[in-house]
């Protein structure tokens, strides 16, 4: 027991390929549509009008990183923590990676100042301790990895304890 912390990427999957061949305007089916709706046991619920379907993607994970956790529901959850999930945008993750990397340089005062531990349910130390930097540290290397893809542009953040 204790928080667990997940971002998402929200990626669109269209049921066709549209394209402009030989004979003019085509769409076909995209084969990876029909291959996520199988593995996932949900071709009896189809809808044959369906156009897409959106799945998430796991990028990062985090335990009890409450530090990052606060940053997340105060700047984007409106300072409500409900385990709901929280639209992130690119701009949103290269904002707390120019943060996390402030704290870094600034050390333990830029800490306390831009990305405090906070306490809550089971949510770990509130120290500024060895478990903190790993956490900043995690942070700044998962954002610029996911940031690396010029097309990853939606993502979902979640919590849970």
């Amino acid at each position: 027991m204790g928080l667990d912390m997940y971002l998402d990427r929200d990626v669109h999957v269209s049921r066709y390929n549209y394209g402009k061949g030989e004979e003019g305007f085509t769409k076909t089916v995209n084969e990876v549509f029909d291959k996520i709706v199988e593995a996932a046991g949900q071709t009896h619920l189809l809808d044959t009008d369906g156009i897409g379907l959106d799945v998430q993607i796991p990028v990062g994970y985090w335990r009890k990183a409450n530090q990052i956790h606060n940053w997340f529901i105060s700047n984007l959850g409106n300072g409500v923590d409900n385990c709901e999930p929280i639209y992130v945008s690119r701009d949103h993750l290269q904002e707390l990676l120019d943060l996390c990397k402030q704290v870094k340089e600034g050390g333990e005062a830029a800490a306390q100042e831009y990305l405090p531990p906070t306490q809550g349910f089971f949510f770990g130390t509130y120290e500024i301790d060895e478990w903190y930097w790993e956490q900043i540290d995690y942070t700044i290397t998962m954002i610029e990895r996911v940031l690396a893809d010029p097309n990853a542009d939606h993502f979902t953040y979640r919590a849970s304890w």
